[in-house]
């Protein structure tokens, strides 16, 4: 239990360093306006109502996953980078 409640942390404190946030946001910008003109076009060409919690929503979800994905990363390179500079109670130690 320890040990994943560690990596939520380690994955929540990478989601906030630079560049994660940076680019997480230029992926939902981009992934964010092709959902909208997809799921919502007739709306944008005044035929229908524009349905604002699926605006927010499809740029929300975009920037969720590449935030995740990109502090995973992270976060997964700092535990190797970890294992290799010290020793576990696994490996010899001559």
């Amino acid at each position: 239990m320890d040990n994943m409640l560690s990596s939520v942390g380690g994955i929540w404190r990478h989601a906030w360093r630079a560049p994660v946030p940076r680019n997480a946001l230029k992926v939902a910008l981009v992934v964010g306006l092709l959902l909208n003109l997809i799921n919502q076009g007739s709306a944008f060409y005044g035929q229908d109502a524009i349905s604002w919690p699926h605006v927010v929503l499809n740029f929300l979800v975009p920037y969720c996953v590449a935030s995740y994905s990109a502090a995973r990363v992270r976060f997964t390179e700092e535990c190797i980078l970890r294992r290799e500079s010290y020793p576990t109670n696994n490996e010899n130690t001559s």
